[in-house]
């Protein structure tokens, strides 16, 4: 039963009922207070109005989101988000000619960040209170960074890719560019590192030049001085000498030489003796040319493992407050 049916009780007075129950019926069925439980099937043939049950309603956002109080975004301890809007008489927008900026609150998860830009259509909600509540329109929080797939030339809204331009200041980014510099994300191990950069693309490798003595040795030949043999003497049975008769034969240094003497069948009769002679080696000298010393210079190596091509986004700070507009 409903308040407003409290006045249908009094029939049961015109129909002889003791006032006093009447009462008792109409606090027991028109308390507004009272739980109401029921089993069954409710059938409503008619509209259902009441402030606190109500159907959505469509809005086209005027401005970007704003922050709230505290001069910060939400996920970053600031207030409750808003934007600016007209309501609409649909989902297309439509219908906001003659209508009023309202401002409709953007309610969202912690640490996240709403992400509503002039132009489009949210659905919202008119609270007990009279004001206007707009829930789901939550983004991640400013400066996150994803990966995507998708290949798209155009960047979703409040996001841009890192290439220096379109995650640019102006446009609520950091303008770090990962793209043309061709950067890896590596999670720092200090704060302080933050945003700072290293690496290359390639690197130079020196082989250091190696001497002869640590290689290869060159091989050294040692050079022989001339000399003799010293004197020797021996037998040389098949060594003669054609002289004649005489008793001795003077030598070319003026010593007296013994020699064979023959018989008369020209036969020699008697093995000579020589005297003691020597044999001269010359000189000889070895020269090596060349070094064995090994000289490398500088190699060049690429460091770039193998890699795959995606878009890398950043969450921009899209809001009205952020843009300064």
């Amino acid at each position: 039963m409903y308040s407003r049916h409290a006045a249908q009780f009094d029939r049961l007075i015109d129909a002889c009922m003791p006032a006093d129950q009447v009462a008792i019926l109409r606090d027991i069925f028109t308390n507004p207070k009272a739980t109401l439980e029921h089993n069954g099937a409710i059938t409503l043939k008619g509209s259902l109005v009441a402030p606190s049950i109500q159907s959505s309603r469509w809005a086209v956002a005027q401005h970007n989101w704003d922050y709230g109080s505290g001069g910060a975004s939400p996920s970053q301890g600031g207030g409750m988000a808003s934007v600016l809007c007209r309501e609409a008489t649909d989902f297309r927008g439509n219908g906001t000619t003659d209508n009023t900026d309202i401002t409709i609150y953007l309610p969202v998860t912690p640490g996240d960040d709403p992400n509503v830009v002039e132009g489009v259509v949210i659905a919202f909600f008119e609270m007990n209170d009279g004001t206007f509540m707009a829930p789901g329109y939550g983004d991640d929080q400013i400066g996150t960074v994803r990966y995507d797939i998708n290949g798209n030339a155009t960047s979703p809204k409040g996001w841009g890719v890192m290439d220096g331009s379109d995650n640019s200041k102006a446009k609520g980014g950091s303008a770090l560019d990962i793209a043309t510099n061709k950067r890896f994300l590596r999670q720092w191990a200090s704060v302080g590192d933050n945003t700072s950069t290293g690496g290359a693309e390639t690197d130079s490798v020196t082989v250091g030049s190696h001497s002869g003595g640590s290689v290869d040795s060159a091989v050294a030949i040692a050079n022989h001085g001339s000399g003799t043999s010293g004197a020797t003497s021996g037998d040389f049975p098949h060594h003669t000498h054609e002289v004649d008769n005489s008793a001795t034969v003077a030598a070319g240094s003026g010593t007296p030489q013994e020699v064979a003497s023959l018989n008369h069948t020209g036969n020699m009769v008697l093995t000579p003796t020589p005297d003691a002679h020597t044999h001269t080696t010359p000189a000889l000298s070895h020269t090596v040319t060349g070094s064995s010393a090994l000289s490398h210079g500088a190699v060049s190596v690429d460091t770039v493992p193998p890699f795959i091509y995606v878009a890398c986004l950043e969450r921009l700070n899209n809001s009205r407050t952020g843009l300064g507009l």
